[in-house]
């Protein structure tokens, strides 16, 4: 978690203070919030890639969960929630063009949770591009579905499984 952006100190070589200011510490309500948003996250990832992904190990995904964890804060992440409820839905993490990950909870999928959370990240205004599993036929149906086009195949080396890359422009 980020407690803190800018820098007080002004250095003659550093242009830190000039790009983001003055050293500014985030309020603790806001990192207690970002703290239990990022454990729901990824409280769903885990359990949407263990349900979705039944051809590759469960301990494949078990053993990610850390580095996931600790990389997950370095993306664009989207929540999905109801007006009504804090709970967090689905999920859209996007690094630049690449979409990282989609995932909705088991009993909220086909209800335009996934459609919705894509569509923001189309509307950002630049090319996407993914990886998904050939064996996982319900995420590549939905993803050509919503526009996308194979743009070539390989083997994702942590899992030796075949996937296939897709774009959108």
């Amino acid at each position: 978690l980020k407690i803190a952006e800018g820098c007080d100190n002004h250095c003659a070589y550093c242009v830190i203070p000039k790009l983001r200011g003055k050293l500014r510490s985030r309020p603790m309500e806001e990192l207690v919030t970002e703290a239990e948003q990022l454990a729901a996250v990824m409280e769903l990832w885990l359990a949407a890639n263990l349900q979705a992904h039944w051809f590759i190990p469960p301990s494949y995904w078990r053993e990610s969960y850390p580095l996931v964890e600790r990389l997950l804060p370095q993306a664009r992440v989207y929540v999905f929630c109801r007006e009504d409820s804090p709970e967090i839905l689905g999920f859209l993490g996007l690094e630049g063009g690449q979409v990282a990950g989609l995932f909705v909870r088991e009993e909220a999928r086909s209800r335009g949770i996934g459609k919705q959370l894509l569509d923001h990240a189309k509307g950002l205004g630049r090319p996407l591009t993914l990886h998904v599993y050939r064996k996982n036929p319900r995420a590549l149906a939905f993803y050509l579905r919503e526009g996308f086009t194979i743009q070539g195949r390989g083997v994702d080396p942590g899992t030796g499984q075949e996937e296939l890359v897709l774009g959108w422009a």
